[in-house]
């Protein structure tokens, strides 16, 4: 998958150089919006609680990035999903204009044989 920010510079050039309007511009957006929604098949999926009643409904938020601080040597996918079910993890929000942009998982602790290796951060679409 595209990370956003290469996504977001390739949407301003083809915005830029193939359509003659904002107006096109952003229906080729929404049209790529449409297409990743017609083909998630999660989006609706109703969640219930213990008792059978429902809660909710899975939405997809396009527009918000999931990042993971790992280590160079680690598994990005594993320190995500380690981070998430760890409760002792540290969870940033992001927002823009009031609206979530990103989210990231910071893991309690890296593995003692991993200490002083290089720290990076990881976008969920990179995993």
């Amino acid at each position: 998958m595209i990370p956003a920010t290469v996504g977001a510079f390739i949407l301003d050039r083809v915005k830029n150089e193939i359509f003659a309007t904002p107006e096109e511009a952003e229906q080729a957006v929404e049209a790529i919006e449409e297409s990743i929604i017609a083909n998630d098949d999660h989006i609706g999926t109703v969640y219930t609680d213990a008792d059978g009643n429902a809660i909710g409904q899975a939405v997809r938020m396009l527009n918000v990035a999931i990042y993971v601080v790992s280590n160079e040597q680690s598994d990005p996918e594993k320190d995500l999903l380690a981070a998430m079910r760890n409760p002792e993890s540290e969870v940033i929000f992001h927002t823009d204009g009031g609206r979530v942009s990103r989210v990231i998982y910071i893991p309690p602790e890296q593995p003692a044989a991993l200490a002083g290796q290089d720290v990076k951060g990881f976008r969920a679409d990179d995993i």
